[in-house]
């Protein structure tokens, strides 16, 4: 998903919606079976200075999005790409550069 004219600061917290509704609000299907859940890892990437081009800012979301299912899964990862690398150390729910 490209959001344009959105800070971090807001990505962040429109990527944690959409992790947390995913969670909570899975189809019947899935909640009528028990013991299956589902649940989303999300990769955030913002555009600046070090990535010049279309591919470099999808490259660092992918990083991102590899990021959090290292960590655990059902969270969302964020930074440049030198604090990625060590996002697996963080917490879940928010794998974040601050």
């Amino acid at each position: 998903m490209l959001l344009v004219g959105i800070d971090e600061t807001i990505g962040r917290m429109l990527a944690e919606r959409i992790r947390s509704r995913i969670q909570k609000e899975a189809g019947p299907g899935v909640r009528e079976t028990p013991g299956l859940t589902v649940t989303v890892s999300i990769g955030l990437a913002g555009l600046s200075a070090d990535t010049p081009t279309l591919d470099r800012l999808i490259a660092r979301a992918d990083q991102a999005l590899y990021a959090a299912k290292h960590a655990g899964r059902n969270c969302v990862a964020a930074g440049p790409d030198d604090e990625i690398a060590s996002a697996a150390e963080r917490p879940p729910q928010w794998v974040a550069a601050e």
